[in-house]
């Protein structure tokens, strides 16, 4: 049975329903999350009113349960980082494991790491889970070249959407970026100044006035951005993906599920070594035709990028190539819809759910 830390804590926001977690797990187990965790300024605390959860409830197991979002405490080096702390205070109360969507995890298993893409079992799966109803399906056959769709202003976002204007590629593709930023906005976001130089604002805000941008077909902005509903996945061959993390803690969202779901040829703005990993797993990324390799396990994100964006505008030279190519992949598109949601595929993203 599954207890959450956030229900004794009243302090606490509450947890999204994990109840799936129950289909691996047969014993009484705590989830603790990262919104549970909070200020770590005050988890000694935490811990001792944990530790009084553990034994009042005959807890087997503490889940610690990152696997949500990104969280910027996971590294390449987990012995170093702040999550180590919380794990190995965990261990003292009772057995814990620490669930993680982190695919470093996926080569380097742990015996006290769990690692699972939760995104990416959800749409496996075809799980409804926390939303009224998700389209998980539409047609192969395309009338369009190339889609990107944005929402949240991430830097990655902001700097890619600066090269597309820069490049004159963006009125080509069917691409929409629904945040509405202002210049204060790109002056006080932290996040942007760590990764974005001056000179990358300054480039930027000579174009957000552009923004937001919106599909034509859509004049409220509204696209389903859960599953795969919107007319530009049926419509279009190619999408460009532009994850929610990229340096601030490794996960693939439902963003990188749903080329595979809707027919269409992955092209992914993501975490170091993403590319690499859903190959790995057995996914088609179409390499003899997506020059990933040259890009995938670069650390520089913003040279990434720019080798994204120059192929780009280098595809849409020719946009009725890329309708050609589509339709001369079909058999390996299909495969690839076909073994997104196979039990096959499941194994492998659950494999080490073993505790």
């Amino acid at each position: 049975m599954i207890l959450y830390y956030s229900n004794f804590n009243t302090l606490c926001n509450k947890d999204t329903d994990r109840r799936y977690l129950e289909k691996f797990i047969n014993e009484n187990f705590l989830v603790i999350t990262d919104s549970s965790i909070g200020d770590l300024e005050k988890w000694d605390s935490k811990l001792v009113e944990i530790d009084q959860i553990v034994k009042n409830n005959n807890i087997a197991l503490i889940l610690l349960d990152l696997s949500h979002n990104p969280y910027p405490t996971l590294s390449k080096n987990l012995n170093t980082q702040p999550a180590s702390k919380l794990l190995n205070d965990l261990l003292k109360i009772c057995n814990t494991k620490l669930l993680i969507a982190d695919f470093l995890y996926y080569y380097k298993p742990r015996p006290d790491c769990i690692f699972f893409p939760m995104s990416l079992w959800q749409f496996n799966t075809k799980q409804i889970l926390w939303f009224s109803d998700i389209i998980f399906d539409t047609s192969y056959k395309k009338s369009k070249s190339m889609m990107c769709l944005n929402s949240i202003p991430a830097w990655q976002r902001l700097y890619f959407f600066e090269l597309l204007i820069r490049n004159n590629t963006i009125s080509n593709i069917d691409y929409s970026f629904i945040g509405n930023i202002t210049a204060d906005m790109l002056d006080n976001n932290i996040m942007l100044a760590e990764n974005l130089s001056s000179n990358d604002l300054n480039l930027i805000k000579k174009h957000i006035h552009l923004l937001p941008l919106r599909l034509k077909n859509e004049p409220n902005g509204y696209f389903d951005s859960v599953g795969i509903g919107h007319p530009v996945y049926s419509d279009c061959a190619i999408n460009i993906v532009t994850e929610t993390s990229i340096t601030d803690g490794v996960i693939l969202t439902e963003k990188t599920c749903k080329p595979f779901m809707a027919y269409q040829i992955p092209i992914l703005i993501a975490s170091t070594g993403t590319n690499q990993f859903l190959e790995d797993i057995g996914l088609d990324m179409f390499s003899d035709y997506i020059p990933w390799k040259t890009w995938d396990n670069l650390e520089d994100h913003k040279l990434k990028m720019n080798m994204i964006a120059d192929f780009v505008s280098q595809l849409l030279q020719n946009p009725t190539d890329i309708l050609e190519k589509h339709n001369n992949f079909k058999s390996r598109i299909i495969n690839n819809k076909e073994y997104f949601h196979s039990q096959k595929l499941l194994e492998i993203l659950t494999k080490q759910f073993i505790v």
